[in-house]
């Protein structure tokens, strides 16, 4: 308690005590606030990399996250064939941002060479180096020496990613401040950065070794050829999802049975992974093991609809199953809950969305309705999975409109021409596995 400027025990504070304490209090705040800043910097660099799986997008995201919150530019290095590939760039100034996109990024570097970068990755330390180490070399190509001016960069620090005693990359964080790689503030949050790029590395290989499997197992699945029937042509096509995550369970098939029909299939099997490439693996065995027997498309897909059930593992599968008749065009189809067969006749679509059944593994004691039709001469039957129909941004609807008017736009509707027709998004791929299948009644000669 004061007393006429008297501290407890009778003495006068001094002024100097309070400043010193203001001082004092100001510097917590501000160490607690960083504290605070630093938290929430790697929260933020968690969430984003638990949310990406691809290893350049990862190091790009955290790099982006870094630049300019505790760096003024950052580098990553993945391996790639014996060297080492600049994945990531990124700078506070946009100039030099675009510069290291457009000479830096899918830069490679040698493994031997005496780089920070390749120095971290051979040895597995961190490696520091400062602007005496990052002067443009006289001898380097114009562009490169203007993107290190530009860059402006006094020092670096280099952190090798590891994980399991492996090194899985490189990343970089540069400074304007020379002075900034003597922070341990700084290389700690370096590392940090590092380590958590690591556990997102790891994953995204996982995911990208799970996806290399089921494409594996997919592919041995799906027929190395299509049959060769006279009067009618069929073609096929499978495009993987673009994500690591989405690799799983579509398929096609075709046959000549004893009775000389074709059986057609498509489906697609609920979930991804490897989980749904095996269940997608298992009903194009039994599929083709029934239809061979002599069972009719009800029958078949009761059957597989019933295997399902009796897995137990909540699985569901879509599909369509289409006997060809083919000297008189006739074919009879069952759906287990697909999209529409089409219908290409005359100039016109024509969807076959009835009758429509339920799900494989729903419930295997609800009879499957038959659809009938005729292909005359010129006509095809378009078979799709849902992932080339169905977008973010519009209904299944939308897509499967879509659909026809490029399959009509056609000018010569081979079955070649119309399955490529159908895939309408090269550039920027599918969020799921898509499969086309196309069978035409080739035109009598006039």
């Amino acid at each position: 308690m004061r007393d006429g400027g008297r501290g407890t025990d009778g003495a006068v504070d001094e002024p100097g005590d309070e400043t010193a304490l203001r001082a004092a209090l100001a510097r917590a705040r501000a160490d607690a606030a960083a504290a605070h800043d630093r938290l929430s910097f790697l929260v933020d660099v968690s969430r984003t990399v638990a949310a990406t799986a691809d290893h350049a997008a990862v190091l790009q995201a955290v790099l982006d996250l870094a630049v300019p919150r505790i760096a003024d530019a950052g580098l990553a290095l993945l391996p790639r064939g014996g060297a080492l590939e600049r994945v990531a760039v990124a700078h506070r100034e946009p100039e030099a941002a675009a510069l290291g996109r457009r000479y830096v990024l899918g830069t490679i570097q040698s493994l031997d060479s005496e780089g920070v970068g390749p120095v971290a990755f051979r040895t597995g330390k961190l490696q520091i180096n400062t602007a005496s180490q990052i002067q443009p070399d006289a001898r380097l190509p114009d562009y490169l020496r203007q993107t290190i001016e530009v860059f402006g960069l006094r020092s670096w620090v280099s952190v090798p990613i590891q994980a399991g005693g492996e090194t899985l990359g490189v990343l970089s964080l540069g400074f304007n401040d020379p002075q900034a790689v003597e922070s341990d503030e700084g290389i700690a949050m370096a590392v940090e950065l590092a380590g958590r790029s690591a556990s997102a590395l790891v994953g995204g290989l996982l995911l990208e070794h799970e996806r290399e499997v089921a494409l594996a197992l997919q592919s041995s699945v799906l027929p190395a050829s299509l049959p060769d029937v006279p009067g009618y042509e069929i073609a096929a096509r499978y495009v993987p999802a673009q994500s690591n995550v989405r690799v799983g369970g579509d398929w096609y098939d075709a046959l000549v049975l004893p009775d000389r029909n074709v059986a057609i299939t498509i489906g697609d099997v609920s979930g991804h992974g490897l989980t749904a490439a095996s269940t997608m693996g298992q009903l194009r065995n039994a599929l083709r093991a029934y239809a061979v027997e002599g069972h009719g498309p009800p029958e078949v897909i009761g059957l597989l609809s019933c295997l399902l059930e009796s897995t137990g593992d909540d699985q569901y599968a879509s599909m369509i199953d289409l006997r060809v008749e083919p000297d008189a065009g006739t074919f009879e189809w069952v759906s287990a809950g697909h999209p529409p067969l089409l219908h290409l006749h005359a100039g016109t679509a024509v969807q076959l969305g009835e009758p429509h059944g339920i799900l494989l593994g729903a419930d295997s004691s609800v009879a499957s309705p038959t659809g009938r039709g005729r292909l005359a001469p010129g006509d095809a039957l378009v078979l799709f999975t849902d992932g080339l129909v169905e977008r973010r941004d519009t209904g299944i609807d939308e897509g499967i409109a879509a659909l026809e008017r490029s399959l009509l736009a056609v000018v010569d509707p081979s079955a070649d021409a119309l399955c490529a027709a159908a895939f309408d998004r090269p550039d920027e791929g599918y969020e799921d596995d898509v499969c086309v299948l196309v069978i035409r009644r080739v035109p009598t000669a006039a």
